[in-house]
């Protein structure tokens, strides 16, 4: 993770930044998040499985890596990128409004990348959780396994011959 400004950015200044790509803001600044080929192939694979259910199923919308969702009240200048997020049916307005997504998800996944800290990690679990996401999704590509956070459950491991759902 590197951080690459200095001054204040506000959720609008990055949103107009097409060199922000990649980046998630966090205390004011713009912080890289970085992945490899194989975190970044996770994440487009997970998305693609869950949008493709959801359409087919007409159960809601999935958004992919780089869609930022900006949700906390005590602070409205963070905008995060989970590698996927998922909605139901009925909660992104129609029609889609230019800009972040302003409604909590149902769903957020992380692919953890071989350069992702353990505390960085940990705080984006912890702000999603404080924010009200029902669903957690922690994807370890090295081991093949995921942790589930399911609010109002105890934190499960699944092993690579898990399913999530």
């Amino acid at each position: 993770m590197t951080t690459i400004s200095r001054s204040l950015i506000t959720a609008d200044d990055f949103l107009a930044m097409p060199e922000a790509n990649g980046h998630e803001l966090v205390d004011g600044q713009l912080v890289e998040v970085a992945m490899g080929m194989e975190s970044n192939w996770l994440g487009g694979e997970m998305h693609r499985c869950v949008a493709n259910h959801a359409v087919d199923n007409g159960l809601g919308r999935a958004f992919p890596q780089d869609s930022g969702i900006q949700v906390w009240d005590d602070d409205p200048d963070r905008v995060r990128k989970p590698d996927l997020s998922y909605f139901k049916r009925g909660r992104i307005p129609e029609p889609m409004v230019h800009g972040w997504i302003r409604v909590v998800p149902d769903l957020v996944a992380e692919v953890v990348s071989p350069s992702d800290l353990a505390e960085v990690l940990q705080r984006k679990i912890r702000e999603y959780r404080e924010d009200g996401i029902e669903l957690i999704w922690v994807i370890y590509p090295d081991t093949r396994n995921a942790y589930v956070y399911r609010r109002g459950h105890p934190i499960r491991e699944v092993e690579a011959d898990g399913s999530l759902d």
